[in-house]
C-alpha cells in the first residue's frame, strides 16, 4: 500500500508576498541585460513583455 504525497503548506507560509517590488524588476532586467551570453537581449525583451503587463494589473498568463 502507497501513502499518499505529503501536503503542501499554502503559499503564505513560504513566502511573505506573491510578487516583485519595481527595485528587484529593475534588477532581473539588468542582469538580463548584462548577461555575455548570446541570446541577452533577446531574454530581456521577453522579461519585459512578461512583466509589463503585470504592472497594470494584467498578466500575460491569464486568458
Amino acid at each position: 500500500m502507497r501513502l499518499p504525497p505529503p501536503t503542501r503548506l499554502p503559499n503564505k507560509h513560504y513566502r511573505s508576498r506573491e510578487y516583485l517590488t519595481p527595485s528587484e524588476v529593475r534588477s532581473l532586467l539588468d542582469a538580463a541585460l548584462e548577461r555575455k551570453a548570446r541570446y541577452s537581449h533577446r531574454d530581456y525583451t521577453r522579461s519585459v513583455a512578461h512583466v509589463s503587463p503585470r504592472s497594470e494589473g494584467g498578466g500575460s498568463c491569464r486568458g
